[in-house]
């Protein structure tokens, strides 16, 4: 509802009686408030109608004066005038030096002179008391002395005398409050006629003209009028308090609703919604405040960046419900680490910071670390299930690492990066050698870019050989980074960097054309090639439309998809099993062989393992290393192998460097075996001139028999 008309007004209005309401303390400051309001209006009112009546007075006195003086002034200049004698106007007794006084008509009447004064006088008295005013005519030395003036009148004529034009003033008269105005009187040349025999000249003040108009009745009908006015202000003040205490309640909710307002803006501005912590913006003006403080009191300040280590693997499992479980856990298990004194905060996604005020020494900051990693590394309890979770952690100090919150968050994400690197589950001190770490990471990630651009990878490859009878079966196709000024590149130093970057799933790709065109090129060389196995990166092996990119290159090499095999981690299929079967039968329904590399060292089981297409167990070099003294890693390849036959697989053992090793796997009856031993990974050259006949083409074998080879 509007009070008022026009929007800015209303919202003007309205905002100050909020300010009103919130500064004076609620209704009864506002009723006082009110109440006096009123009280200064009709005091004010009072002072107003004090000077109507004063004004209406001075109005009225000035009219009579004007009518007595013109009375007067007429008389004056006629020279008076003639009366006949009666009771009421017997001849002036005061006039007896003026000749003609008296005179007689011809029918014999009797006639008097009535000069401005007599006349003046009669006026006044025929008409006293019937317009509440009075009048006189008096002097000094009056020749009449019923014309002798008043105390008033005579402190009037002195002040004439003294050059005074006019005196006015209120006076009491038989004990009644009258306005009084005074002019002074002037010889005239009709005046010489009365008043020559007193020594006046022209010019001289003979006397003064008095007007008096009584109060009483204007203060009367002014009070009456006042009386109206009060009742109106009455009425006003009444209809105010009510309207205060109707609204009362309007603006009591208004600013508690602002407030609240004000209240939710600032928490969702400063504060992390899910989990309560404050937020990036929040933490910053925190540390700003802080280096402040520490700079006075010259103390240390350690700030901790933190990250939850494959946390999207939680998401995935659970939604993003039991995620954001997780970190409210997370939020409630940092917060119980810290000091009173210490801040945590939630940057986003399941990152977080932590800012420890007066650590000591950096020491502290990393026993905090460590803390901090025991808290999380305790089980998460989502439904029925236990998770269990790591972090990595980076550290940075206030005033070694940096003087502004900006410089020191960067190098507490360095060390959060580093801590990564290293493996994840750990924390790292940050120190300055970090920087160059960066920044060579930083150039080898926009040198890999330009790469992909500039096509400077190269494919090598190493052979893959029966045990049983020597022959090369096959090869794994190892990409190899031909750097411009770096030289040669192994995958070790640029697969990390492309997999965190994406960049790993182009290239990979790109491996996959290679390798095919390069077995296209045999074929056009008339010669009789093996089959090429690629890597697949778990993040290339998540892309939908893998199975149809590797039909679309067959399709464009114009090669037979047995010619062509692909490795994949075990811990990239047991991800997500159903959609690991759902892709692995697209490409295993195209031909293309399939291998699992690295077995033995995830987490697969039985159930899963015989449900899924594939061709190859792939021994991991890390049970082969040991051979042949290494009882337990005997045990362990002699089981992967009696369950690949089990499950009608084959088994490939990768990392054979010594004869005793081969020979080992070969009585394990193990399928086929690749290692130094046979050779290191060589150009496709090499390879050709090595291990491939020149025998005609054929067709290539089924994925389920294993190419032919040449020893």
């Amino acid at each position: 509802m509007r009070l008022c008309r026009g929007g800015g007004l209303c919202a003007a209005g309205e905002r100050f009686m909020i300010a009103a309401f919130k500064n004076l303390g609620g209704i009864r400051s506002l009723i006082i408030a009110w109440t006096l309001l009123a009280l200064l209006s009709a005091a004010l009112y009072v002072q107003h109608s004090v000077r109507i009546v004063e004004r209406v007075a001075a109005l009225e006195v000035e009219a009579l004066y004007q009518k007595l003086y013109a009375y007067r002034h007429w008389n004056a200049r006629i020279g008076g005038i003639y009366v006949p004698v009666t009771a009421e106007t017997p001849p002036n007794p005061y006039l007896t030096e003026v000749t003609d006084r008296d005179v007689v008509t011809p029918s014999g009447k009797q006639l008097t002179l009535m000069n401005p004064a007599y006349m003046l006088r009669h006026i006044l008295q025929a008409t006293a008391g019937l317009a509440n005013s009075r009048g006189s005519l008096t002097s000094l030395k009056p020749v009449n002395p019923a014309n002798a003036p008043d105390p008033w009148e005579r402190q009037a004529l002195l002040e004439f005398e003294q050059g005074a034009g006019e005196v006015l003033a209120v006076r009491t008269l038989e004990g009644e409050d009258y306005l009084s105005l005074m002019r002074p009187l002037k010889i005239e040349e009709p005046c010489l006629k009365c008043h020559a025999g007193q020594g006046y000249r022209l010019g001289d003040v003979r006397g003064g003209l008095s007007a008096s108009v009584a109060l009483a009745p204007l203060r009367t009908a002014g009070n009456s009028r006042l009386l109206l006015v009060l009742c109106g202000h009455l009425l006003v003040w009444g209809a105010g308090c009510r309207l205060i205490q109707r609204y009362t309640g309007y603006f009591k909710s208004h600013i508690s609703r602002s407030q609240k307002l004000k209240e939710a803006l600032n928490r969702a501005s400063n504060f992390d919604k899910l989990t309560g912590l404050p937020n990036q913006l929040q933490f910053t003006d925190r540390l700003r405040w802080a280096i402040s403080q520490a700079e006075r009191r010259k103390e240390l300040l350690g700030v901790l960046c933190l990250d939850l280590d494959h946390f999207k693997k939680i998401n995935s499992a659970f939604g993003h419900g039991g995620g954001n479980l997780v970190l409210t856990e997370v939020a409630r298990r940092l917060a119980g680490c810290l000091r009173q004194s210490d801040i945590v905060a939630r940057l986003g996604g399941d990152s977080f910071t932590i800012l420890m005020l007066n650590p000591g020494k950096v020491e502290d900051s990393a026993g905090l670390a460590g803390k901090i990693q025991t808290a999380i590394n305790q089980p998460f309890l989502i439904g029925e299930h236990e998770v269990y979770l790591t972090a990595s952690i980076g550290i940075a100090c206030y005033p070694m690492d940096g003087t502004d919150p900006e410089t020191i968050l960067k190098h507490a994400d360095t060390a959060l990066q580093r801590a990564k690197h290293a493996g994840r589950d750990a924390y790292q001190i940050y120190s300055p050698a970090m920087n160059l770490q960066a920044i060579e990471r930083l150039h080898l990630e926009n040198d890999l870019r330009k790469a992909m651009q500039k096509e400077e990878f190269v494919l090598y490859y190493q052979p893959q050989v029966d045990a049983g009878t020597g022959r090369v079966t096959g090869a794994e196709a190892l990409l190899r980074w031909q750097h411009p000024q770096r030289g040669l590149v192994g995958p070790q130093e640029f697969i990390a960097v492309a997999e965190e970057t994406g960049l790993i799933v182009p290239l990979g790709e790109w491996v996959i054309r290679a390798a095919c065109r390069q077995i296209r090129h045999w074929l056009d060389e008339g010669v009789q090639p093996v089959r090429i196995a690629v890597n697949l990166s778990p993040r290339q092996f998540q892309q939908l439309d893998l199975a149809q990119t590797i039909e679309k290159i067959l399709a464009e090499t114009g090669i037979a998809a047995g010619y062509l095999g692909l490795e994949i981690t075990e811990s990239a299929i047991m991800h997500d099993t159903d959609k690991a079967v759902a892709v692995l039968s697209g490409l295993r329904r195209q031909g293309v062989h399939i291998s699992i590399d690295d077995f033995g060292t995830g987490y697969s089981s039985l159930s899963q393992l015989k449900i899924l297409p594939i061709d190859v167990l792939k021994i991991d070099r890390s049970f082969v290393k040991d051979l042949p003294d290494n009882t337990d890693s005997i045990s362990i390849i002699n089981a992967i192998i009696a369950l690949a036959r089990s499950l009608n697989l084959k088994v490939l053992a990768e990392g054979a460097e010594t004869e005793p090793q081969y020979h080992l796997l070969r009585e394990l009856r193990c399928n086929e075996v690749q290692g130094y031993l046979f050779s290191r990974p060589i150009t496709a050259t090499a390879f050709r001139r090595q291990f491939i006949a020149g025998d005609p083409a054929s067709p290539p074998p089924d994925s389920r028999t294993p190419p032919r080879g040449c020893g």
